[in-house]
Protein backbone atom coordinates (compact mmCIF):
# COMPACT_ATOMS: atom_id res chain seq x y z
CA UNK A 1 0.00 0.00 0.00
CA UNK A 2 1.91 2.81 -1.13
CA UNK A 3 -0.25 5.98 0.68
CA UNK A 4 0.96 8.76 2.34
CA UNK A 5 -1.28 8.00 5.35
CA UNK A 6 0.28 4.96 6.17
CA UNK A 7 4.24 6.74 5.58
CA UNK A 8 3.08 9.31 8.03
CA UNK A 9 1.43 6.32 10.98
CA UNK A 10 4.83 4.40 10.37
CA UNK A 11 6.97 7.37 11.30
CA UNK A 12 5.15 8.71 14.03
CA UNK A 13 4.56 5.13 15.33
CA UNK A 14 8.24 4.27 15.35
CA UNK A 15 8.88 7.30 16.91
CA UNK A 16 6.54 7.26 19.91
CA UNK A 17 7.16 3.37 20.27
CA UNK A 18 11.21 4.17 20.50
CA UNK A 19 10.85 6.58 23.05
CA UNK A 20 7.74 4.32 25.40
CA UNK A 21 10.49 1.59 24.66
CA UNK A 22 13.51 3.40 26.46
CA UNK A 23 11.97 4.37 28.90
CA UNK A 24 9.94 1.25 30.02
CA UNK A 25 13.41 -0.14 30.08
CA UNK A 26 14.43 2.23 32.77
CA UNK A 27 11.50 1.67 34.52
CA UNK A 28 11.96 -2.38 34.69
CA UNK A 29 15.51 -1.75 35.78
CA UNK A 30 15.55 -3.52 39.72
CA UNK A 31 17.59 -0.41 40.94
CA UNK A 32 14.56 2.16 39.86
CA UNK A 33 13.22 4.25 43.33
CA UNK A 34 8.95 6.09 42.74
CA UNK A 35 10.54 9.54 41.99
CA UNK A 36 12.84 8.81 39.08
CA UNK A 37 9.49 6.61 37.97
CA UNK A 38 7.83 9.69 37.98
CA UNK A 39 10.39 11.92 36.90
CA UNK A 40 10.73 9.72 33.88
CA UNK A 41 6.17 9.11 33.49
CA UNK A 42 6.56 13.41 33.32
CA UNK A 43 9.06 13.44 30.63
CA UNK A 44 7.48 10.98 28.47
CA UNK A 45 4.18 13.19 29.12
CA UNK A 46 5.82 16.19 27.72
CA UNK A 47 7.30 14.46 25.11
CA UNK A 48 4.05 13.38 23.69
CA UNK A 49 2.36 16.72 24.45
CA UNK A 50 5.39 18.25 22.32
CA UNK A 51 4.42 16.03 19.32
CA UNK A 52 1.14 17.72 18.84
CA UNK A 53 2.66 20.23 16.87
CA UNK A 54 5.18 18.15 14.70
CA UNK A 55 2.74 17.17 12.17
CA UNK A 56 4.31 18.60 9.05
CA UNK A 57 7.42 17.05 9.77
CA UNK A 58 5.87 13.81 9.89
CA UNK A 59 4.09 14.29 6.94
CA UNK A 60 7.68 15.53 5.76
CA UNK A 61 9.30 11.83 6.87
CA UNK A 62 6.17 10.25 5.80
CA UNK A 63 6.50 11.20 2.12
CA UNK A 64 10.37 10.54 2.04
CA UNK A 65 9.16 6.74 3.18
CA UNK A 66 6.62 6.02 1.09
CA UNK A 67 7.64 8.10 -2.23
CA UNK A 68 3.88 9.42 -2.63
CA UNK A 69 2.62 13.12 -2.31
CA UNK A 70 -0.90 12.80 -2.32
CA UNK A 71 -3.39 11.70 0.34
CA UNK A 72 -5.78 9.18 -0.52
CA UNK A 73 -8.36 11.43 -0.55
CA UNK A 74 -7.36 14.20 -3.02
CA UNK A 75 -6.69 11.05 -5.66
CA UNK A 76 -10.38 9.75 -5.10
CA UNK A 77 -13.56 11.17 -6.37
CA UNK A 78 -15.96 12.90 -3.40
CA UNK A 79 -19.27 11.60 -3.47
CA UNK A 80 -21.96 13.62 -2.51
CA UNK A 81 -25.23 12.82 -1.55
CA UNK A 82 -28.33 14.93 -3.31
CA UNK A 83 -30.14 16.98 -0.74
CA UNK A 84 -33.76 18.09 -1.61
CA UNK A 85 -34.85 21.75 -1.12
CA UNK A 86 -37.36 20.33 1.87
CA UNK A 87 -34.67 18.34 3.74
CA UNK A 88 -33.87 19.95 6.70
CA UNK A 89 -30.65 20.73 7.75
CA UNK A 90 -29.87 21.94 4.16
CA UNK A 91 -27.65 24.64 5.27
CA UNK A 92 -23.73 23.14 5.57
CA UNK A 93 -22.95 22.46 9.24
CA UNK A 94 -19.59 23.25 10.73
CA UNK A 95 -18.35 19.87 10.73
CA UNK A 96 -19.02 19.64 6.71
CA UNK A 97 -17.13 22.96 5.43
CA UNK A 98 -14.48 21.91 3.38
CA UNK A 99 -11.08 21.23 4.49
CA UNK A 100 -7.97 19.91 2.90
CA UNK A 101 -7.04 16.26 3.02
CA UNK A 102 -4.06 17.34 5.40
CA UNK A 103 -6.07 18.93 7.74
CA UNK A 104 -8.80 15.89 7.88
CA UNK A 105 -5.89 13.29 8.51
CA UNK A 106 -4.50 15.81 11.00
CA UNK A 107 -6.97 16.42 12.95
CA UNK A 108 -9.13 12.95 12.98
CA UNK A 109 -6.38 10.72 13.09
CA UNK A 110 -2.66 12.38 13.99
CA UNK A 111 -3.95 14.12 17.06
CA UNK A 112 -6.03 11.73 17.99
CA UNK A 113 -3.60 9.35 18.45
CA UNK A 114 -1.21 12.14 20.56
CA UNK A 115 -4.23 13.12 22.56
CA UNK A 116 -5.13 9.69 23.54
CA UNK A 117 -1.67 8.67 24.52
CA UNK A 118 -1.45 11.83 26.46
CA UNK A 119 -4.76 11.00 28.39
CA UNK A 120 -3.45 7.61 28.93
CA UNK A 121 -0.04 9.09 30.44
CA UNK A 122 -1.55 11.69 32.31
CA UNK A 123 -4.20 9.21 34.23
CA UNK A 124 -1.17 6.56 35.02
CA UNK A 125 1.13 9.26 36.35
CA UNK A 126 -1.87 10.71 38.45
CA UNK A 127 -1.69 7.08 40.11
CA UNK A 128 2.00 8.09 41.73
Amino acid sequence: MNRLETGILTVLWHHILHRIHGSSQVLQSSSQDLNTAVAIYQSLLEFIRKMRTRFEEFEAKGKELRECENYTEEVRRVRQRSRRYDEPGTAPELSELPQSPADKFRTRTFLVIVDSLDAALQKRLDAY
